[in-house]
């Protein structure tokens, strides 16, 4: 006598059926959504704008920011200020320049001769001090700011800076250091504790702002700013500390972009460019962080490859004499030649030519780049730099896209996400027969 098979069992097999086809359509489908999707990355050494160029993404492609994000830029922003105030304060002492110096009175001296220094000489370095520590978070050290003596022969080339150690060695000497109000302000500066700035609400003493206010408007202070390349600032926030030190401040969309905060965590956002999934993952920039990129270098379409070209004559936070430009070459090498890379599209963000074009009228690049012998102006630094890097491109079937950007004009950023993501849009239909 042949089995037979119960309707409720024949019932659930049928469901059991229909199921797993609905199942592998699904994953059939999610796999479709995947593979379509644009990944990139965003790469590049340390303080190169990386994050700045995510959160300009946030603002154009209407993701936002969540209160506690707010709340965290308006701490950094707090602390940004103080630390900035306190690395001045610092530097001053380090490269010997006394409060109440004015440069101007030197400049034109004509009875202070210059030494002949060959340029070669101006990239000896000293050691860093030891207080060279790396933040670890927005929240780290900030106790003791990292100061890096990038102190070249400064002195020995620049009457200026001759004249202001002179001036200040002398003051010390006679225990006569002077300042008046600047130098008291600088003292309870010094001596603020940082810990103030980590509360949901701002606690910082109302005479703090003063404080700050009065030390940027000293003209050594000034002087000793523009000298920065010579040690770590962040400048960014100096000129306003009354409205960041505030009870009632909020960060607007400006002060969001220019916060610095460290990166030391993976950060990832997801938008939509004609109904096709883009995934953005920034990736921290110090050297302590890029052994956690190569996970993530699976199934990318695009990298793109900031660098800051106002760099060319600042030294690397975590050394203190590595040259920072050397330094995002040495690490775009290693990216642009690596096997598992050659077909991945390379987007290089020649980052900050604001302040590249600024310094060049001051500073010379052939200091720092001495087989860079052209006319010292923003054409053809530009062109120079973009050209260094575009020889590492080993593989010939790929092109490598350069971009001259300033990552806090967002409108200049919109224009240029807007021709990547199409391009890139263009390049996954394409590939898919869907265009």
């Amino acid at each position: 006598m042949g089995a037979c098979v119960s309707q409720p069992d024949e019932m659930a097999a049928s469901h059991a059926r229909e199921y797993s086809r609905k199942l592998d359509s699904e994953i059939k489908a999610q796999q479709e959504v995947t593979a379509k999707t644009v990944k990139l990355l965003l790469l590049g050494a340390g303080e190169t704008g990386k994050s700045t160029v995510l959160k300009q993404m946030k603002l154009i492609y209407g993701i936002g920011f969540t209160e506690q994000e707010l709340q965290l830029f308006r701490t950094a922003m707090a602390i940004n200020l103080l630390t900035c105030a306190k690395y001045l304060i610092q530097a001053m002492d380090t490269l010997e320049i006394p409060y109440g110096f004015n440069r101007e009175d030197f400049v034109s001296s004509s009875d202070i001769e210059s030494p002949n220094v060959e340029p070669s000489e101006t990239r000896e370095l000293l050691q860093p001090t030891e207080q060279h520590q790396q933040w670890s978070s927005v929240l780290g050290d900030t106790e003791n700011p990292p100061i890096h003596q990038f102190i070249t022969l400064k002195r020995a080339r620049d009457p200026v800076a001759r004249a202001a150690a002179s001036q200040y060695r002398s003051e010390k000497a006679g225990g006569q250091q002077q300042g008046g109000p600047v130098l008291d302000s600088a003292k309870r500066i010094s001596q603020l504790d940082m810990s103030c700035c980590f509360s949901m609400e701002l606690s910082v003493p109302e005479d703090v702002a003063d404080d700050i206010q009065i030390i940027w408007e000293d003209p050594g202070v000034q002087y000793c700013f523009s000298r920065a390349n010579e040690f770590q600032l962040i400048d960014s926030v100096m000129r306003d500390p009354r409205r960041i030190l505030h009870g009632t401040f909020t960060p607007t969309e400006k002060d969001i972009l220019a916060v610095r905060i460290l990166t030391t965590r993976i950060t990832e956002i997801t938008f939509k460019v004609e109904g096709v999934p883009f995934v953005v993952v920034d990736l921290g920039g110090q050297r302590s962080e890029r052994k956690k990129w190569i996970p993530y270098f699976s199934d990318v379409k695009a990298i793109i490859y900031l660098v800051a070209l106002s760099s060319f004559d600042q030294t690397c936070f975590e050394d203190g004499t590595t040259n920072r430009i050397v330094e995002s070459l040495t690490l775009f090498q290693s990216l642009a030649q690596h096997p598992a890379l050659k077909g991945t599209c390379f987007i290089l963000f020649m980052n900050k030519i604001d302040l590249f074009q600024d310094k060049l009228k001051t500073i010379e690049m052939r200091d720092y780049f001495p087989d860079f012998t052209d006319p010292n102006t923003y054409e053809n630094a530009s062109k120079y730099f973009d050209k260094l890097f575009r020889a590492e491109n080993k593989f010939k079937d790929r092109d490598i896209y350069t971009h001259f950007t300033w990552a806090t004009d967002t409108a200049q950023i919109r224009d240029i996400l807007g021709a990547v993501t199409v391009a890139l849009l263009k390049s996954s239909l394409s590939k898919y027969g869907l265009m």
